[in-house]
Protein backbone atom coordinates (compact mmCIF):
# COMPACT_ATOMS: atom_id res chain seq x y z
CA UNK A 1 0.00 0.00 0.00
CA UNK A 2 2.65 2.44 -0.38
CA UNK A 3 2.12 6.19 -1.18
CA UNK A 4 3.49 6.77 -4.12
CA UNK A 5 6.23 9.59 -4.62
CA UNK A 6 3.88 11.85 -6.21
CA UNK A 7 0.69 11.02 -4.43
CA UNK A 8 -1.83 13.81 -2.71
CA UNK A 9 -2.69 12.29 0.84
CA UNK A 10 -6.35 11.75 -0.54
CA UNK A 11 -5.13 9.66 -3.08
CA UNK A 12 -3.47 7.68 -0.55
CA UNK A 13 -6.04 7.74 1.59
CA UNK A 14 -8.57 6.63 -1.02
CA UNK A 15 -6.88 3.50 -1.98
CA UNK A 16 -6.68 2.59 1.85
CA UNK A 17 -10.32 3.32 2.24
CA UNK A 18 -10.94 1.01 -1.40
CA UNK A 19 -8.72 -1.77 0.22
CA UNK A 20 -10.98 -2.20 3.25
CA UNK A 21 -13.94 -2.10 1.55
CA UNK A 22 -12.90 -4.76 -0.66
CA UNK A 23 -11.58 -7.11 2.15
CA UNK A 24 -14.95 -6.17 3.99
CA UNK A 25 -16.96 -7.58 1.13
CA UNK A 26 -15.43 -10.99 1.85
CA UNK A 27 -15.66 -11.27 4.40
CA UNK A 28 -12.50 -9.24 6.51
CA UNK A 29 -12.91 -6.57 8.57
CA UNK A 30 -9.86 -3.62 9.53
CA UNK A 31 -9.89 -2.10 12.82
CA UNK A 32 -9.06 1.44 13.27
CA UNK A 33 -5.54 0.36 14.41
CA UNK A 34 -4.90 -1.69 11.37
CA UNK A 35 -6.01 1.42 9.45
CA UNK A 36 -3.72 3.82 11.25
CA UNK A 37 -0.79 1.14 11.14
CA UNK A 38 -1.39 1.43 7.45
CA UNK A 39 -1.79 4.93 6.92
CA UNK A 40 1.53 5.51 9.51
CA UNK A 41 3.87 3.19 7.60
CA UNK A 42 3.18 3.59 4.25
CA UNK A 43 3.54 7.39 3.72
CA UNK A 44 6.33 8.84 1.94
CA UNK A 45 9.58 9.35 3.36
CA UNK A 46 9.54 13.36 3.75
CA UNK A 47 6.36 12.21 6.41
CA UNK A 48 8.29 10.21 8.07
CA UNK A 49 9.44 13.22 11.00
CA UNK A 50 5.24 14.13 11.14
CA UNK A 51 4.57 10.96 11.71
CA UNK A 52 6.94 9.96 14.78
CA UNK A 53 5.14 13.22 16.00
CA UNK A 54 1.80 11.63 15.80
CA UNK A 55 3.41 8.57 17.75
CA UNK A 56 4.89 10.94 20.41
CA UNK A 57 0.93 11.14 21.41
CA UNK A 58 -0.40 9.79 24.36
CA UNK A 59 -3.47 8.44 22.46
CA UNK A 60 -3.04 7.66 18.64
CA UNK A 61 -5.83 9.51 16.78
CA UNK A 62 -8.44 7.50 15.16
CA UNK A 63 -8.33 7.28 11.05
CA UNK A 64 -10.21 9.80 10.11
CA UNK A 65 -8.75 11.88 12.32
CA UNK A 66 -4.99 10.78 11.21
CA UNK A 67 -6.60 11.57 7.34
CA UNK A 68 -8.06 15.06 8.13
CA UNK A 69 -4.35 15.81 10.26
CA UNK A 70 -1.83 14.44 7.34
CA UNK A 71 -4.19 16.34 4.77
CA UNK A 72 -3.66 19.20 6.80
CA UNK A 73 0.02 19.14 6.78
CA UNK A 74 0.26 18.42 2.95
CA UNK A 75 -1.98 21.54 2.78
CA UNK A 76 0.18 23.74 5.04
CA UNK A 77 3.47 22.19 2.95
CA UNK A 78 1.75 23.63 -0.39
CA UNK A 79 1.84 26.37 0.83
CA UNK A 80 5.41 27.31 2.10
CA UNK A 81 7.32 25.18 -0.91
CA UNK A 82 8.49 28.00 -2.82
CA UNK A 83 8.13 28.37 -6.62
CA UNK A 84 10.99 27.15 -8.48
CA UNK A 85 10.30 30.39 -10.99
CA UNK A 86 10.75 32.56 -7.31
CA UNK A 87 13.99 31.14 -6.29
CA UNK A 88 15.99 31.18 -9.99
CA UNK A 89 15.45 34.64 -9.83
CA UNK A 90 15.98 35.25 -6.32
CA UNK A 91 19.39 33.26 -6.90
CA UNK A 92 20.10 35.51 -10.03
CA UNK A 93 19.27 38.55 -8.15
CA UNK A 94 21.61 37.60 -5.16
CA UNK A 95 24.37 36.93 -7.56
Amino acid sequence: MMMEENETIASFVARIKDLKTKLSDIGHTMDNRVLVTITMNDVTDDYQMFITAINAREKVPHFEELTGILMQEEERRSTLEPHSADIALMAKKNF
